[in-house]
């Protein structure tokens, strides 16, 4: 109910309305509430005037008063209502421009503000969510998306960049099961396929992720990435064939894209073409990972194109420890060719490495070089020297432990009563590959039989596995005591057989000719090629692979049956 009267300030302000006075109008008013803050005629006739100045803010906190005193004025709820819709609509383009131009606080800020008035603004609250999620504030992000989601469920995008948050938030099976409510609302984008597929390959669900894949070939053929994605889906489920094929498409649509070259390398290496694979493998030097520690020498790169009789030839680590032993084989090669050989490798390496067949000098990573003529990464040099699987070096032991190193160990195991087991579960988990090819060490155990003297190789163990390693007594642990790779080096040289995953000791074990049996994944790493017990690299081998199902439990009962056949051999020469 107003409290003014014919002849009061509503009158007034009115009266120089009328005159075309606004202002003079909006002061008649303002004045009044300050002493009448209740007068509800006064704040609608103040909240019309701001509104139709475009003060719709203002505006709307006059109506919202109203409402407050009088909670069933319909009038005033109905003007309300239209004030926040006008607002809304208003604000919600501006904030998109801002967003457009990558004012991104500009526009979280006009969100925020119609979000003042109207909780319930569906586009503001996914605008909201979308731009927190462009900011990298997730949390934040899948909080807004899930409130626009009760409000409308039916509402593909803001289901995709749940999905797309969720991705980014590590909980990677949400985030597919957003990516297939969006689907299920007739959502068939190359968009949402795609993001599908990337998230299925982070969980290792490989069909499902080529089906992704496909779907979003078939909606845009010209998308390079989905190419070269599908073809390390059709890798990792070793249909090799299909998966070159992939890869040649993606270089067709993008022929300087470096990574697509690498994958068709590891590929064409994995079916043993190693001709065409080192060839393809030098994009490496043009790819994120490894563009930073690309050598620049003030000396000529040598691939093999001129003689290096006479020429001192500088040979460089470049990636994983297990790569440099694998390949500094490689040395002697280049030193039959009549090159003096400078070996340069990380600190870590140097004493496992001294003294490799046809290596003149020695140095780790980082010291001042002696003068050289050409220069060539390790991993290069099999190119330079055409290897293809016939030729590559493979003595029975190319690397010895320090027999000072061997005789130490020796002591620190004590008599010698059991066959001897060294193991070695788990890798790098920062490695691509790390989820398939390491195992919990509690499940190798639970296959192992008893009778042996199990050792770990292992310097650094998880935090996953700290349990079952000290409640394992059939198992020693020395850690911290294998500083280097020479000393792991002695302990696997008194082993009578190296049981290991894919990682750095497999290659220690198999270069000093240790018998060694390696657990393969299903897709295993170039290296151990395909279909074969045996490996070209090292004599001492033995390869179990997974099969199809991608499982352990085949292997490791593998292992476990090799192992008691072994046995009665191993405790005859204990």
């Amino acid at each position: 109910m107003s409290n003014s009267d014919e002849s009061g300030p509503i009158q007034t302000a009115l009266a120089f309305l009328q005159q075309g006075n606004v202002d003079l109008a909006e002061m008649t008013c303002r004045a009044h509430l300050a002493s009448a803050p209740q007068d509800i005629d006064a704040l609608q006739l103040l909240g019309a005037l701001l509104a139709g100045r475009n003060k719709q803010r203002e505006a709307i906190a006059c109506f919202g008063k109203v409402i407050d005193i009088a909670p069933n004025h319909a009038a005033a709820r109905e003007t309300l209502r239209n004030l926040i819709g006008q607002f809304s609509r208003s604000q919600l383009s501006i904030a998109v421009r801002c967003r457009n131009e990558g004012r991104l606080d500009d526009a979280e800020a006009i969100c925020d503000a119609i979000l003042e008035f109207d909780r319930t603004c569906f586009d503001a609250i996914f605008l909201a969510g979308s731009l927190a999620a462009q900011k990298k504030r997730f949390a934040r992000a899948l909080e807004l998306l899930q409130v626009a989601i009760d409000l409308r469920p039916d509402h593909v995008e803001a289901n995709i960049n749940k999905g797309k948050v969720l991705q980014e938030l590590g909980r990677c099976e949400a985030a597919v099961a957003s990516y297939d409510v969006a689907i299920s609302l007739g959502c068939g984008s190359f968009d949402v396929h795609f993001s599908r597929g990337t998230v299925l390959d982070s969980l290792g669900r490989y069909e499902s992720a080529l089906a992704s894949y496909d779907a979003a070939i078939a909606l845009k053929p010209e998308h390079a990435q989905a190419h070269s994605d599908q073809g390390r889906m059709l890798a990792a489920l070793v249909r090799f064939d299909a998966a070159l094929e992939s890869y040649d498409r993606a270089i067709a649509l993008a022929p300087e894209n470096a990574q697509f070259r690498v994958n068709k390398a590891l590929a064409l290496l994995t079916v043993g073409d190693l001709a065409n694979g080192w060839r393809q493998l030098e994009w490496r030097w043009k790819t994120g990972a490894l563009m930073s520690k690309l050598r620049h020498l003030d000396r000529p790169l040598w691939l093999g194109s001129e003689p290096i009789e006479g020429k001192t030839l500088l040979l460089h680590g470049e990636q994983g420890l297990g790569d440099t032993i694998q390949f500094c084989r490689f040395a002697g090669e280049a030193a039959k060719r009549g090159a003096k050989v400078l070996l340069e490798v990380p600190t870590p390496l140097l004493g496992l490495l001294q003294g490799v067949n046809g290596v003149d000098v020695l140095l780790p990573w980082g010291s001042q070089l002696p003068d050289f003529d050409l220069h060539c990464p390790l991993l290069s040099l099999p190119l330079g020297l055409d290897i293809d699987l016939a030729t590559i070096p493979a003595p029975q032991a190319y690397l010895h432990a320090n027999p000072s190193d061997i005789a130490t160990w020796a002591q620190k195991l004590g008599v010698r009563s059991k066959p001897r087991v060294g193991i070695a579960w788990s890798g790098n988990p920062k490695h691509g590959n790390d989820r398939d090819r390491s195992i919990a060490l509690s499940r190798l155990l639970q296959h192992l039989p008893s009778g042996c003297d199990y050792v770990s190789l292992q310097k650094e163990v998880r935090a996953s596995d700290l349990d079952a390693l000290g409640s394992d007594t059939r198992l020693r642990h020395f850690g911290d005591e294998l500083q280097t790779f020479a000393a792991t080096a002695a302990l696997c040289s008194l082993m009578d057989v190296v049981v290991t995953v894919d990682t750095s000791v497999a290659h220690l074990a198999g270069a000093i000719g240790k018998q060694t049996w390696i657990l393969l994944p299903f897709s295993p790493d170039w290296r151990w090629l395909l279909n074969r017990r045996d490996s070209p690299w090292y004599p001492s081998v033995t390869l179990y692979r997974q099969g199809p199902r991608r499982e352990w439990s085949s292997v490791l009962d593998e292992v476990r049956r090799d192992l008691l056949k072994l046995l009665p051999d191993l405790y005859s020469a204990a």
